[in-house]
């Protein structure tokens, strides 16, 4: 990776991490008390990935476009419009502005990778396994945006929201069960865990 290209990933990253820290940090002083107040900081960390991966949309965007289905048009701009949409995501997370609409969008984002990318390449190469870990990671991201609106309709819609909590906890325990099948079966795959001794 070259050096711009692991820059902006980074840099956008930590500001982002930066920033949410700052307009967030009242509301997990506002749970001082509450054992679990750091989880207010949960938009917050999604936001600094999303800045992470806009800044990977707009460095290596001709390594990305190849990813884009071929029978789609303009392929490098479609790898920065998704850089671009990621980065307008994790400014909105961060502001607290429309975040019921950005965590809704990026949930149907995310479920087009699915459909049109990650899940045509594992059913085209059903015995290859990192094309079903790409579809269950993004699957995950899907999960998680939709776990976001749900936050954020709460008061509005508390039923409709507890089914969207449910899904997205039952989704990401299948999820930690799957890699960690997917690690006891491959463990040359695990990362930091050397397979052989030298």
């Amino acid at each position: 990776m070259s050096g711009a290209a692991s820059f902006w990933p980074g840099f956008l990253g930590i500001v982002v991490l930066v920033a949410g820290i700052a307009v967030y940090w009242r509301d997990v002083e506002a749970r001082a008390r509450n054992p679990m107040a750091l989880t207010a900081l949960g938009p917050v960390f999604v936001a600094s990935a999303l800045a992470a991966f806009a800044g990977e949309h707009f460095s290596a965007a001709a390594s990305l476009a190849t990813l884009v289905p071929k029978w789609m048009p303009e392929r490098l701009f479609i790898a920065y419009f998704v850089g671009a949409a990621h980065l307008a995501a994790a400014v909105s997370f961060v502001a607290k502005r429309y975040v019921r609409w950005s965590a809704l969008c990026l949930a149907v984002m995310f479920a087009l990778f699915i459909i049109l990318m990650d899940l045509p390449g594992a059913l085209r190469h059903p015995e290859v396994r990192m094309a079903w870990s790409l579809a269950a990671r993004e699957t995950t991201f899907a999960i998680g945006a939709l776990a976001l609106f749900a936050i954020s309709t709460w008061n509005d819609r508390p039923r409709h929201a507890e089914a969207i909590a449910t899904i997205a906890r039952f989704w990401t325990a299948f999820v930690l069960v799957f890699y960690g099948i997917e690690n006891i079966l491959f463990p040359q795959f695990s990362p930091g865990v050397p397979d052989a001794v030298p």
